[in-house]
């Protein structure tokens, strides 16, 4: 589940107006404050001018998508022009907002050398990518793989260290599953159990019963959020509808920023009712709903920079509002909190599998061995997910990666808080307030945004 439309605004840069007088250290702060604004002007013009293709899901249209050696040799010289420009402001002289810009340019920058240089080693090769069904297969496979990993995370990970966090992270679900397997009575009894969730949830299957089931929960969800956020941020509760898609689209459902929107996808297998709690939390709020709205009308800076998309921070951010469930008024029962740990456990062993088949170069039937030995239940979902890691690499990092760092980032700074709810509210309002930017951003000036909170408007 996710964002059907990749157009996510990112962060920003406060203009700051300065009219009393200035003495020679304030002005020297000045001056580097002003060359970063114009370096992001320029920036902003010339990174626009690149007209570069968006990301898109699958490696070999974004293969296809490079475009020639000439045009990737001008890509080339723009980012080495501005990466020899950036790299003279002192990123420690701005206030918090460019300080953010900074990263963001920062990233854009290594993200466009590196595709530049790899593309134009693999252009010179004219790979015919009509036979192409693995990543692994390309002779630059490994280091396409590198790239795409950190592109869509925005960050500079190592495939060996992320095998190694999704088998902990799909250890920690197995762990919390059997928990609650064992807590409703069936202790070692895989049958019995998947009977008994077989009968517990209604399915549905009249469009209308589950529109006004979503509903019943937004406003549930709504009635609560006060207690984990401090403002509204100008958000209001989703749109809801069903989709036209169907089994053209076969997913339960889908947040379309564009039109604020929610839509649950009804498929011909119907609407297991428990499923609902973790997918509204994940596709309307406080997930991708709230978190996009609250970009576009109540970020706190301001910016030059063109809108960029940043995968792991919304994603993440989703994925890791499915934990808020109980706090929100869901998951009322164990078998609908049980739900939710289901899609974790599939999203770590993605993770894990996600590695092994495009670094590794495992096969469709180790992957199947692996996640039949390791996963409970959602065999139906792994030769479908397979396929999709083969098509669309490193993507599914995203969710579980980035989860992960909002989770430590949150974890760390309720350590030293000694009013626990109040800290939840100031992560929250770190997190949301600034809009999406590249994870590791957040990580290093959280402290920063977290002391610029402003008074709650509600």
């Amino acid at each position: 589940m996710g964002i059907r439309k990749f157009a996510v605004p990112l962060i920003s840069a406060l203009a700051v107006a300065f009219s009393h007088p200035l003495g020679a250290e304030e002005k020297a702060e000045i001056k580097d404050i002003q060359t970063f604004d114009t370096l992001a002007s320029e920036f902003s013009k010339a990174y626009t001018q690149l007209e570069l293709p968006d990301l898109e899901l699958s490696f070999i249209t974004n293969l296809e998508n490079l475009g020639s050696a000439d045009v990737l040799s001008h890509q080339q010289s723009v980012f080495t022009g501005l990466q020899s420009q950036l790299t003279r402001i002192d990123q420690q002289a701005l206030d918090v907002c460019r300080k953010i810009d900074y990263s963001i340019m920062s990233d854009e920058i290594e993200l466009g050398l590196r595709r530049a240089d790899l593309g134009l080693r693999f252009v010179e090769q004219k790979v015919d990518l009509s036979a192409v069904k693995s990543i692994n297969e390309l002779a630059m496979g490994e280091a396409w793989y590198g790239y795409f990993l950190d592109r869509w995370n925005s960050a500079r990970l190592e495939p060996d260290a992320l095998y190694q966090f999704g088998e902990a992270q799909l250890k920690r679900s197995v762990a919390r599953y059997d928990a609650i397997q064992a807590q409703l009575g069936f202790s070692g009894d895989d049958e019995g159990f998947a009977k008994h969730l077989a009968n517990y949830s209604q399915t549905l299957h009249d469009g209308e019963a589950i529109l006004a089931l979503f509903r019943q929960k937004q406003a549930r969800v709504w009635a609560r959020m006060h207690q984990l956020f401090p403002q509204s941020y100008g958000v209001f509760p989703a749109r809801i509808k069903l989709s036209e898609l169907g089994e053209d689209f076969p997913v339960e459902g889908y947040y379309e920023p564009t039109e604020e929107t929610f839509y649950f996808n009804l498929l011909k297998k119907g609407y297991e009712e428990r499923q609902t709690d973790w997918l509204f939390l994940h596709e309307g709020s406080p997930g991708h709903h709230f978190q996009i709205r609250a970009e576009r009308v109540g970020k706190r800076c301001k910016t030059q920079l063109p809108s960029m998309y940043s995968p792991a921070y919304s994603e993440g951010w989703a994925a890791y509002t499915e934990n808020l469930g109980e706090a929100l008024g869901l998951y009322t029962t164990p078998e609908a909190k049980l739900a939710g740990i289901e899609w974790d456990m599939v999203r770590s062993v993605r993770v894990v599998l996600d590695v092994a088949l495009n670094q590794y170069g495992w096969s469709d039937q180790q992957a199947l061995d692996y996640w039949h030995a390791h996963v409970r239940g959602q065999k139906h979902l792994a030769q479908r997910e397979i396929d999709r890691m083969r098509r669309w690499p490193a993507q599914v990092i995203t969710y579980k990666y980035g989860a992960n760092v909002f989770e430590t980032v949150k974890a760390q700074y309720l350590k030293t808080a000694e009013n626990q709810e109040a800290a939840v509210k100031a992560f929250h309002d770190a997190a949301i307030a600034y809009g999406a930017m590249p994870l590791r951003t957040f990580e290093e000036l959280f402290s920063d945004l977290v002391k610029k909170r402003i008074p709650a408007d509600s």
